[in-house]
């Protein structure tokens, strides 16, 4: 998915009068083959999309309606950032921030700390036991930096693993549609998203998008994402019947979403991750995980590939590091593996 360019974005102070930030936004104007008109916040930024030839007189008039939300929802993140600036780093209570996309540094595989190296074969290596990802030797391919390729690769890897996590949730939830008594819409597909303001979204078509980041913290989140668009297929919008479905399918799933909002997506993996063409040219798409990983056990003796039960129990250890009860997650990990 290319990235959207950072002059779409639009900072909204306080000081500005309501007609300044109209103008702003009208001038920052994002038009897309899109049949919505929407404005989006996200740290304190906001950016409007239109489609291609909606007038911009109803553009205007849209703005004016959503300018009570806009200023309400700019105040509230810029209050949780300046709260993040403050602790981040130094509070235990938000983790999965700090990583380091480098040789030597680390990133979060599950909520696990994971420590990357640079390798210099051409597969990844990856041990379990000491929590270790050596990356392939670096190429230079599309252009890339040594830093920007070396964080692309291994963003590839932590893509390529959490589809393998994806495909057990969705064979559980087409069981379970199958097995349902109301109407809904079929699962077409489940791909990923590299979204930087939404955690995934369901099309009225039936295709699923769940964000890759989900892949640096613990599994319960993903399946509480998950679990959230599946209900869209049978209430495609948020009323208090779709939370009903969404708390049938994920019982934990308010405690889910609030924990959720500790965690800004552009920040889970902050280093830059490159467009779709050149992941192609680095290996997307090309069952990294399984097939161009080598798993070495802790003496660095290739062995086999650690089964779904060996990486769930590695995933309940550290979901009790977040205060989770181990039996709603045991639950959670058991029902992936049917």
């Amino acid at each position: 998915m290319p990235r959207i360019p950072e002059a779409d974005w639009v900072d909204i102070r306080e000081d500005m009068t309501d007609e300044e930030v109209v103008a702003a936004l009208l001038a920052h104007l994002r038009r897309a083959r899109t049949r919505y008109t929407t404005v989006v916040c996200r740290e304190a930024r906001a950016r409007l999309t239109a489609p291609m030839r909606l007038e911009m007189r109803a553009v205007h008039d849209f703005v004016l309606k959503k300018l009570a939300w806009l200023r309400k929802t700019v105040r509230k993140q810029r209050l949780a950032l300046q709260a993040g600036a403050s602790s981040v780093g130094a509070s235990p209570s938000v983790p999965f921030l700090d990583s380091r996309i480098l040789d030597g540094g680390f990133v979060y595989f599950f909520g696990r700390r994971l420590t990357l190296r640079q390798g210099a074969g051409a597969l990844y290596r990856f041990n379990l036991q000491t929590m270790t990802l050596e990356i392939p030797a670096l190429t230079g391919a599309g252009e890339l930096s040594a830093k920007d390729e070396f964080a692309s690769r291994t963003a590839l890897w932590l893509m390529d693993a959490f589809e393998n996590v994806l495909a057990g949730f969705a064979r559980r939830f087409r069981a379970r549609l199958a097995a349902a008594p109301q109407a809904h819409r079929a699962l077409r597909e489940v791909r990923l998203s590299q979204a930087t303001t939404r955690w995934g979204s369901c099309t009225i078509k039936g295709s699923i998008r769940i964000n890759w980041r989900l892949a640096l913290l613990p599994v319960f989140f993903a399946d509480y994402v998950f679990a959230h668009e599946a209900a869209h297929l049978t209430h495609f919008n948020h009323s208090p019947q779709f939370w009903a479905c969404v708390e049938t399918y994920f019982p934990d799933c308010r405690r889910a979403r609030g924990l959720l909002k500790n965690f800004p997506i552009s920040r889970l993996f902050a280093a830059p991750v490159a467009s779709g063409d050149v992941l192609r040219r680095l290996g997307r798409g090309k069952a990294l995980y399984l097939e161009r990983t080598v798993f070495v056990d802790g003496n660095g003796v290739p062995c086999l590939s650690p089964s779904p039960e060996d990486l769930a129990r590695t995933w309940c250890r550290n979901e009790e590091s977040l205060g989770l009860p181990l039996k709603m997650v045991q639950g959670s990990l058991s029902s992936l593996f049917i």
